[in-house]
C-alpha cells in the first residue's frame, strides 16, 4: 500500500482503517450495494487504490460473487450492505459460505448510535430488524464496532476467523464509519463478540502413522476425498500419495477435481450423481477400508446414508480440519481432527515409502472416461444436454472456470464435464441455492481474469439470479453463460408428472434468454441444434463481455445410465 493512501493515526477514521485492512489482506475486489447506511466506507474504498468497488443488483447476488471470489482467489471475499433488507437479503448467501467453508466478510451498515432502539427508519436493534442476532444464530460469528478504539481487535478477530476458512458479519453503525481511530487507542473487545472455538488437533505424524498401518493391513483400501482436502494445496498431497500408493479415490460432488478425473485411480463422484464405478467400488466390492479425507457425512455425500458405507460394513479412516457432528451409527470408526490434511498425507507418503511394501494397485482400474460415451446425435440432429455440455468442454481450455447451478443440469454436468485440473469445477454442493453460479462466477472471473469462465445454469435459476449478468456485462466480464432452457424446473416436474399425469407443477413460460441478454447490454444466441453450435462457440470466444447460449431442451431429457441418485433416506 502507499503512503498517500494512508492518513497519519489522528485523522485516520474506522472506514480507513476496514480499508487499510482490506488492502492488507490482499483483497483486489469488494461486491457492494450502496446504502445511506454505509455511504462513508463506500467512499472510503472508491478512494482506496488497491481496492475495487463491484456494484451488484441485489444484496444476495454480491454475497453469491463474494463467496466466488473467495473460492478461486483462496483469500477472503467481502460483501456490503445495508442493514435492515440489505443485511437480510444477504444473510443467505453467508448459510452457503458457512456450510461450504467459504471465508467471506458480510459487513452491513446500521443507524447511528444515537438513534439506537428507538424505532428509527431500518434500525437493526432489538426493535427493528435484528440484524446481528439473525447472523449469530445462523453463521455462528458476529461482531461489532462500537467504539472507533475497537476497530484494531475486531478486525483481528476477524481476520483469524476468515484464515480458518469460515464467513464472518461485522456491523458498523453510520456515525462510527466517521470516527476517529485515536493514537492511543485500546484493542478493546466488542462488548457482545463471540469467541473463536478452537478445535484440538491431533499430530499429523501420529494420525499417517495409523493410516500407513491399516493400509497394510488391508486388502482393499479407497479414498474418499472431500472439498477440505483443497485447503493448503492439498491436491497436489493427494495425488502424491495415490501414486505411492496406488489407492483409487472417490470424491464428493464439491471436491470434483481434487484428483484430475483423467487419472488413472480416479473413480469419479461418489453420493448424489455418483459414477457407477465410485459406488461399486465403495459399496459392492470388498472395500475393507474406507479413507476419508475432508470430506461432509451428509446425505448427498454417503449415497442416502446407504447402510452399507456407514463403519459396520468396514473399518473406516476419518481425517478431517474441523470437528464433525457427533454421530452414534459413526462411533465405529477411527476420528481426526487435524490442522492440515496434506501435512498427514505428506507424512503418510514417507512413511508407506519406508516400509518397503509392494504398492497395492487395484484390479482392474478403471480410467475416468470409463462408460461416459458422448451421446450421440439422433437423425434430426437435435442435441441434448449431455452432449453440448461435452462439446463445449472439448472446446475449451483445461484451466476454464466451471460453475454450475441447482437442478437437473448439475447432475449432467457432474459426468458431461470432466475436470483434469484442481480447482476448476464449482458448485454449492449442500445448500445448492438457485441462481448462486451465475453470481459467483462474476466474483471468480475477477479473481483470476485471465482464466476462461463457464456457467452451466438453468432457466429457473435465470429466473432468480439472471439479472446480475448486467453486472457483468457494466465491468465488461467476458464469462460464457450456457442456459438449459426447457421451461420447467425439470425434476419436480418430472416427479409431479408421475405421480399426478398432465400437471403445471414445475411448469415455466418460455424465456428468450437470448432475447434477454441483448436488452441488458450482453450477446446471446437461441441454440436447438447440433449444426449451431460450432459458430455460436466461435462467438461466444470473441464476445467482450457475457455471452448467454439459451439451449432449447426437451423437458424430459433422459440422464446418462452412469448417474446414480440416491432416493432420500427419510
Amino acid at each position: 500500500m502507499s503512503m498517500n493512501d494512508k492518513k497519519s493515526t489522528t485523522e485516520r477514521t474506522v472506514s480507513r482503517e476496514v480499508c487499510d485492512w482490506i488492502t492488507d489482506q490482499g483483497i483486489s475486489h469488494v461486491f457492494i450495494v450502496p446504502g445511506l447506511q454505509i455511504e462513508h466506507l463506500v467512499w472510503e474504498i472508491a478512494q482506496t487504490k488497491a481496492v475495487s468497488a463491484i456494484y451488484g443488483c441485489h444484496e444476495l447476488g454480491t454475497g453469491f460473487m463474494a463467496d466466488g471470489y473467495s473460492r478461486v482467489s483462496g483469500k477472503p471475499g467481502i460483501s456490503i450492505s445495508i442493514g435492515g433488507p440489505g443485511a437480510a437479503y444477504m444473510l443467505a448467501s453467508s448459510i452457503v459460505s458457512r456450510v461450504d467453508d467459504s471465508s467471506v466478510l458480510y459487513i452491513t451498515g446500521d443507524v447511528s448510535t444515537a438513534f439506537k432502539n428507538r424505532f428509527c427508519f431500518q434500525d437493526t436493534g432489538m426493535y427493528g430488524t435484528r440484524d446481528r442476532e439473525g447472523y449469530k444464530a445462523l453463521v455462528d460469528f458476529s461482531e461489532a464496532i462500537l467504539a472507533p478504539r475497537d476497530a484494531a481487535g475486531v478486525l483481528g478477530r476477524i481476520a483469524y476467523q476468515l484464515g480458518r476458512k469460515l464467513p464472518a458479519h461485522l456491523a458498523i453503525p453510520s456515525d462510527i464509519q466517521k470516527g476517529n481511530v485515536s493514537a492511543d487507542s485500546a484493542m478493546a473487545a466488542s462488548s457482545d463478540g463471540v469467541a473463536p472455538q478452537v478445535d484440538h488437533h491431533h499430530d499429523a505424524d501420529t494420525v499417517a502413522g495409523v493410516l500407513v498401518n491399516a493400509i497394510g493391513e488391508s486388502r482393499n483400501p479407497v479414498i474418499l476425498a472431500g472439498h477440505r482436502v483443497s485447503f493448503n494445496n492439498g491436491e497436489e498431497s493427494l495425488r502424491s500419495f495415490i501414486d505411492a500408493t496406488g489407492i483409487a479415490v472417490a470424491t464428493t460432488y464439491s471436491a470434483k477435481g481434487v484428483v484430475p478425473e483423467d487419472h488413472p485411480l480416479s473413480l469419479g463422484i461418489f453420493g448424489y450423481a455418483g459414477t457407477r464405478r465410485s459406488f461399486e467400488a465403495i459399496l459392492l466390492n470388498d472395500c475393507d477400508l474406507l479413507i476419508i479425507l475432508g470430506a461432509d457425512l451428509s446425505e448427498r455425500n454417503t449415497l442416502g446414508f446407504d447402510r452399507r458405507f456407514l463403519p459396520d460394513a468396514r473399518k473406516c479412516i476419518y481425517i478431517d480440519t474441523k470437528k464433525q457432528r457427533e454421530d452414534p451409527e459413526w462411533n465405529g470408526s477411527e476420528r481426526f481432527v487435524v490442522r492440515d490434511i496434506a501435512g498427514v498425507l505428506r507424512s503418510a507418503r514417507t512413511q508407506y515409502g519406508s516400509t518397503g511394501k509392494k504398492r497395492y494397485l487395484p484390479s482392474p482400474v478403471v480410467s475416468a472416461d470409463a462408460g461416459l460415451a458422448e451421446t450421440p446425435a439422433s437423425d434430426n440432429a437435435v442435441m441434448t444436454l449431455e452432449s453440448a455440455i461435452r462439446l463445449l468442454h472439448g472446446i475449451l481450455p483445461p484451466e476454464t472456470l466451471c460453475f454450475v447451478d441447482s437442478g437437473a443440469h448439475r447432475v449432467v454436468a457432474a459426468h458431461a464435464w470432466l475436470a483434469t485440473e484442481p480447482g476448476t469445477f464449482f458448485t454449492s454442493s449442500q445448500v445448492a441455492p438457485m441462481g448462486w453460479a451465475i453470481c459467483a462466477a462474476i466474483g471468480a472471473k475477477l479473481a483470476r481474469p485471465g482464466s476462461p469462465v463457464v456457467v452451466i445454469t438453468g432457466d429457473g435459476c435465470m429466473r432468480m439470479h439472471g439479472m446480475e449478468i448486467a453486472t457483468a456485462v457494466r465491468y465488461r466480464l467476458p464469462i460464457l453463460y450456457l442456459v438449459s432452457n426447457n421451461c420447467s424446473y425439470s425434476v419436480l416436474k418430472q416427479r409431479a408428472s408421475a405421480r399426478f399425469g398432465e400437471t403445471d407443477i414445475g411448469y415455466l413460460p418460455l424465456i428468450d434468454w437470448s432475447g434477454f441478454a441483448r436488452s441488458i447490454g450482453a450477446e446471446g444466441c437461441v441454440v436447438t441444434d447440433e449444426k449451431e453450435m460450432d459458430p455460436v462457440f466461435e462467438r461466444a470466444k470473441m464476445a467482450k463481455g457475457p455471452f448467454i447460449i439459451d439451449f432449447r431442451m426437451q423437458t424430459a431429457e433422459p440422464l446418462s445410465c452412469e448417474i446414480t441418485i440416491p432416493e432420500r433416506a427419510y
